[in-house]
Order: structure tokens, then C-alpha cells, then sequence
């Protein structure tokens, strides 16, 4: 059985003698993405990261604050290896099983992310944090039918494609007559395949041309439960130098929520957090370090419809500090606003009130504007 794939952009593969062509049609898998790395490191666009489908790679620049006049200082990446390296052995039925091995696998991505902060009154060296995290779907949610009807009616078309190329040229009266020709001389050889060759790329883009209405309407937007594990850890540079490194955060966290199929998502998630040697304010006013464990629990709804090219969101986070008992508690909570300006290409801003830090330092409003892009959004649509 052949196999159809969308490589970042759908390829369609149609072959007559020596014939072959290529045509790639945009597919649309972008996404605001809470890349753990960036979750630990606190300029993610979104604490409660939406369960997804991964693309290949994905890339965020982040300016905070400061009115955005300063170069952005905060940069994030991930990747997915199953489809970065082994995207041709994964067919369509493999992607839509939810069997744990096809969700951990296929879901899994590895993300990095990287923070500078200057020098300041409340901060009397700079610092850079790299941090790193992973994460996998426990269960990815199904695709709607409307989807699955999609996919199979666009098997169909190029399922005529194949059968009707080959007698595509049947009833050509010049094509037949060159043919009668070809036999006698080498130049007429070459005038039919010159020709034959231009058939066929009309037919190519007649056909196709219906193709593409039913491709543009595919999202692999998946419905339904959906669950999410992930981890990570922070490591801190001070006064930017590698000799004076140190762990400063731990994390792991689930994310687990409900998606409609009209795009509304409710989202809820809980998340233990550990500094081993963090500083903070004691009721007297006075810097102590100390190990700090938090618990962090919250929700999050989000309207992104698949039709459209903005989504929105609010959140709020709850943290309770364990250790020590006398830090207090405190809240977070922020809201958020995706647009696509391309298929792989999306501009999201974030505002809202961060946590109270455990020492005073430059405030706890979040105000973020991201750029994120993606490479390769391969998916199976199998045939």
C-alpha cells in the first residue's frame, strides 16, 4: 500500500514512464508553544502549555518589558526527533493510534532555552540561564470525523490521479501522430517528450487544483482528553562565567485538559518545583538561601478556533511554597494573544501579574512579546 505524507507541506507524487512531479502545498501546524525550557526560565507565552501534534523544529525570539526597546535577550528551540530523523517510517496509522509507545514517541520533544539579565541595583552581577526540558503526551486525544472524511476523499483524488494519468494522452491526435513520428527520426523523439511532459504538467495542475481547496482544510487539531508529562532544569551562569555554574531549578509537572472540536480548550495542571540554593526574605527583611520546594496548580482556557488565524487565552496559577513555611503564597495569572502572520510564522503577546518573587528584584508584571517559527511539519496521511 503506498503512503502519502504532508513534508512540511504536502508532497504529491504522481509517475508515468519517466515521468515524476513534485508539488508542495503550505499545511498549517503552528502553534504558541510553552516550551518547557522556556516554562522554567519564565518567558513562556503560556504556563499551561495545550497539548499538541509537534512540528520538526521550532524557534522563539522573546523581548520582555522595558518597553521592548532593548535587543531581545531570551531565545528557545525544540525539536522532536521522531520526526526530525525517522519521519518516513511513521505512517498515517501509526500517527493516529494512541498506543502509550506511538503518544511518547511521537510527542516527544526536546526543548532549550537561554536567559541574559544585566547587571542592576537589585542584581549586582549578570547572569546567564540555559535551561533544558522534555516532554512526551501520555494520551494525544482522537481527530474529529470531519477530519478522517477529509483525508479520505483527498485519497481519492489521487487515487484518479494514478488511474487516469496513464490514459491521459489516449485520445491526443497530435500526441499519436508525433508518436508515429518518433519512429523515424531522433528530434521528433525529443518533440514527444517535450510535449508529453507539458500534458502532463497541465493535467498535473488541473487536477491538483481541486486537490488543494480539500488540503488547505486539513488540521490535525486532535479532540478529546489529552494529557501531557513533562521535565526540566535550569542552569545559572553568574557574572557569565562557566566556572561559577550552578543548578538553580528543578521541575516536572502534568498538563491535562479537554478540546473541543470547535477549538475551545480547558486545560488544568500541576507542577512540583525545587531551587536547591535559592535566596529569599525572611519576615525580617534579611536575605536567607535556602532549598525552596513549591507546588503549583492552575487552569487555563483557550478559544483557538481552526479556521482562524488568532487564538486568545487567560490563566491563573496558584504556588504554595512548602519549604521554607514562611514564604507566602501567591498568585499568577495572564492572558494571551496569538496571530499567524504565515503557516510558519506567529506573533504572540502576553500580559499579567507573575509571581511574587522570593527577593525583590525588577517587579512581577509580565508583559512578553514573542516571534515564533517552525521547520517541517511532516505528517503521514497514508495511502
Amino acid at each position: 500500500m503506498k503512503r502519502i505524507t504532508f513534508p512540511g507541506v504536502l508532497a504529491l507524487f504522481v509517475c508515468h514512464c519517466t515521468f515524476a512531479q513534485n508539488d508542495r502545498i503550505d499545511f498549517d501546524l503552528l502553534t504558541a508553544p510553552a516550551t518547557p525550557a522556556a516554562t522554567l526560565l519564565g518567558f513562556a507565552p503560556s504556563e499551561i502549555d495545550k497539548p499538541r501534534d509537534v512540528a520538526e523544529f521550532m524557534a522563539s525570539v522573546v523581548s520582555q518589558t522595558d518597553g521592548f526597546s532593548n535587543l531581545p535577550a531570551n531565545y528557545a528551540i525544540e525539536f522532536a526527533p521522531a520526526w526530525l530523523f525517522g519521519k518516513e517510517k511513521i505512517s498515517f496509522e501509526s500517527f493516529q493510534n494512541n498506543k502509550l509507545a506511538n503518544c511518547i514517541w511521537q510527542s516527544l520533544v526536546i526543548s532549550a532555552a537561554v536567559r541574559r539579565r544585566e547587571a542592576s541595583e537589585a542584581n549586582d552581577l549578570p547572569l546567564t540561564q540555559v535551561s533544558a526540558g522534555i516532554k512526551v503526551s501520555l494520551s494525544r486525544g482522537h481527530f474529529p470525523r470531519a477530519t478522517l472524511d477529509l483525508i479520505d476523499s483527498t485519497r481519492e483524488s489521487l487515487s484518479f490521479i494514478h488511474r487516469n494519468i496513464e490514459s491521459y494522452l489516449a485520445d491526443d491526435l497530435v500526441y499519436q501522430a508525433m508518436i508515429d513520428s518518433a519512429f523515424e527520426s531522433q528530434s521528433w523523439l525529443d518533440t514527444l517528450n517535450v510535449y508529453r511532459n507539458r500534458k502532463f504538467k497541465d493535467f498535473k495542475s488541473a487536477e491538483l487544483a481541486k486537490l488543494e481547496s480539500k488540503i488547505k482544510r486539513l488540521r490535525f487539531n486532535r479532540i478529546g482528553f489529552k494529557l501531557d508529562l513533562t521535565a526540566g532544569i535550569v542552569q545559572d551562569y553568574a557574572n557569565n562565567s562557566y566556572n561559577q555554574r550552578s543548578i538553580s531549578k528543578l521541575g516536572i509537572w502534568l498538563t491535562s485538559g479537554w478540546e473541543g472540536e470547535n477549538g475551545l480548550s480547558v486545560l488544568a495542571m500541576g507542577r512540583v518545583l525545587k531551587s536547591p540554593d535559592a535566596d529569599y526574605q525572611d519576615e525580617n527583611g534579611n536575605i536567607q538561601v535556602a532549598g525552596i520546594l513549591s507546588y503549583d496548580a492552575g487552569v487555563r482556557l483557550l478559544w483557538a478556533p481552526s479556521d482562524k488565524p488568532y487564538s486568545l487565552s487567560g490563566e491563573a496559577l496558584y504556588r504554595k511554597v512548602s519549604s521554607p513555611k514562611e514564604l507566602p503564597a501567591s498568585w499568577r495569572y495572564t492572558v494571551n494573544f496569538e496571530y499567524k502572520l504565515k503557516s510558519n510564522l506567529g506573533l504572540n503577546f502576553t500580559y499579567g501579574r507573575d509571581f511574587d518573587d522570593v527577593v525583590i528584584k525588577e517587579g512581577n508584571v509580565v508583559a512578553l512579546l514573542s516571534f515564533i517559527t517552525l521547520l517541517g511539519t511532516s505528517k503521514p496521511t497514508g495511502m
